[in-house]
């Protein structure tokens, strides 16, 4: 709900979730397919925009001796 009150034109929401099938990579390129690059080290979102990330269920349980 709290995205729902964006300005399309000058914000952008990205919601990534977190699974036992996420790896590093994963999170890696969800949030490099929103950025460009500006400057040598500087980075924004494409077109300029303020971003917001929400990172759901982040704080995963260590792996168990099966994987999940």
């Amino acid at each position: 709900m709290y995205a729902e009150k964006f300005d399309g034109d000058v914000q952008s929401f990205k919601r990534i979730n977190f699974s036992s099938a996420t790896r590093p990579s994963n999170f890696q390129f969800g949030i490099e397919g929103e950025i460009a690059k500006h400057q040598t080290r500087v980075y924004r979102p494409i077109g300029n925009k303020e971003m917001l990330c929400f990172l759901d269920d982040f704080s995963m349980p260590k792996i168990n001796d099966w994987g999940d």
